[in-house]
């Protein structure tokens, strides 16, 4: 959640409606439309790594190097 308030914090539109003389609701009307573009661009992102992530043979690696790592007492991306 805090990556996406980040990005609607950084808009320069909705920053643009919010300063200017438009009315709450207004403002209001572009947040929830800036708000609807955010989250569907996190859900696409998040579907093209889920993809990428099944694919077999990245699936396979993953597994192969992070079930080593864990066996071995490492821990998975720990620096133990």
């Amino acid at each position: 959640m805090g990556k996406l308030r980040e990005k609607v914090n950084a808009h320069q539109e909705l920053a643009e409606a919010r300063n200017s003389d438009n009315t709450e609701a207004n403002v209001r009307y572009k947040f929830d439309k800036v708000l609807d573009e955010i989250m569907l661009d996190f859900v696409n992102n998040k579907v093209d790594l889920y993809k990428k992530l099944s694919d077999a043979n990245v699936n396979a690696f993953l597994k192969r190097r992070w079930f080593e790592e864990f066996y071995k007492g490492k821990g998975m991306g720990a620096n133990q």
